[in-house]
């Protein structure tokens, strides 16, 4: 069974119980958006950027167009992208899979041990080196190139693929607001045996780590940064341990003030840890709202409700509003009006600047009046949309007025 591929190596070094643990693998705005960058790259060096951002999702296209493409592999003749290999730990046994291939590693030949991954680029160098080059658009700290256990086990695939006994990695960190770096190491054979014993210490982990799931215990753990895109996070005993200690905490107003100033530091640290749990925990109990409401007792249930509210036509309600107290004599009715509306308004607006002129206890009245006028002049649009939060339970929503934008309710038990 594969322990883990290239891009996971580093995380199962640091944590062999990641590869052990039960996974789900979850796509995000920001994978998507990574993937998306990928790929205008790719198609943006073959055959040029107009052509790669007519394929390119809608509401990327502005950020792609101000992507920077110099610096990065731009001949299709000396360079080839989404470059897959897969080696052999055992054996050091290194086959090319193939060019593009989606990660569909097995169906181009990888064995069931094998390592896989692909290269962003990749090209043979004179007659003794290759070029490994992984492309990099987020925001993530990351190690050296000649550090990068990705970069490097994709580097001894390489050479050894091509029977080459030199190889040169480069980080190209590219960031959509243009900001970015390019981080060169060269590696040779002695570096390569590094590389490969590394690799071979976190297969063996993974397997410990695997055969301790097996017989039901607790694999070997440890948390981190790559903690972020592990897909066993939440059967992670840790994050769950977390999970539980948040559910149950007491207040802890004052905590802090028993803590020395040197320990504030591991305060913070774990703080971190927590919200980035919290953050993932919300999304998650977002997702299962949004599908079926989750019923939180005492007659109130978080979910999706659909929430109206009504666009009142500037133009339309300055002439009805003038026109309507010009008619009853009140002085000044036109700036009256101005106080009320501007190119577009609101109920709100109109209610606080008639509020003055309406007679004791009749601002209800004389406001019902006016949005009625309002509404039989074509001044009134009811609009709606649905919203996630905390109501009623079984409320579906009645089409209440709201100015406000979309936002999340607060959860309660």
């Amino acid at each position: 069974m594969r322990s883990f591929t290239f891009s996971s190596a580093a995380r199962v070094e640091k944590c062999p119980g990641s590869a052990a643990l039960p996974g789900i693998e979850k796509t995000t705005d920001a994978s998507e958006r990574g993937t998306a960058f990928h790929a205008y790259v790719r198609l943006a060096l073959e055959k040029g950027a107009d052509y790669a951002l007519a394929l390119a999702p809608e509401d990327m296209r502005e950020d792609l167009a101000e992507f920077d493409l110099a610096g990065l592999p731009s001949d299709p003749a000396s360079y080839a992208a989404e470059v897959a290999f897969a080696l052999n730990l055992e054996t050091e046994e290194c086959k090319w899979l193939g060019n593009d291939i989606h990660r569909e590693y097995d169906a181009h030949g990888a064995g069931a041990d094998d390592i896989v991954g692909a290269a962003d680029f990749a090209a043979i160098l004179g007659l003794d080196a290759v070029a490994v080059d992984d492309l990099k658009t987020g925001y993530s700290r990351h190690v050296r190139a000649k550090d990068h256990l990705q970069l490097g086990g994709l580097a001894v695939a390489a050479a050894r693929c091509y029977g080459r006994r030199r190889a040169r990695v480069r980080l190209l960190i590219r960031r959509a607001d243009g900001s970015g770096y390019v981080d060169t190491a060269w590696l040779r054979e002695f570096d390569f045996d590094g590389i490969l014993a590394r690799l071979r210490r976190a297969d063996t982990r993974a397997r410990e780590a695997r055969a301790a799931v097996a017989a039901g215990q607790l694999p070997e753990l440890h948390e981190g940064p790559w903690c972020g895109h592990c897909p066993a996070r939440w059967g992670c005993p840790a994050k769950v341990t977390m999970v539980r200690q948040l559910a149950i905490a007491p207040d802890s107003v004052g905590l802090l003030g028993g803590i020395r100033d040197e320990d504030l530091a591991i305060v913070a640290e774990r703080l971190f840890r927590a919200e980035d749990v919290l953050k993932s925990i919300r999304a998650a109990v977002d997702e299962r709202a949004r599908e079926r409401a989750i019923d939180l007792g005492g007659g109130k249930e978080y979910g999706l409700r659909r929430v109206g509210y009504t666009i009142v036509d500037g133009k339309i309600a300055h002439r009805v509003i003038s026109a309507y107290f010009a008619g009853r004599g009140v002085e000044e009715a036109k700036k009256l009006a101005d106080a009320a509306c501007e190119f577009r308004t609101s109920q709100t607006a109109i209610r606080d600047a008639i509020r003055p002129v309406a007679p004791p206890r009749g601002l209800k009245k004389l406001e019902d009046e006016l949005k009625r006028a309002i509404g039989a002049a074509g001044g009134l649009e009811d609009k709606g949309r649905w919203r996630l939060d905390v109501h009623d339970r079984g409320a579906l929503g009645d089409g209440e007025e709201t100015g406000k934008e979309e936002e999340h309710g607060q959860i309660h038990a």
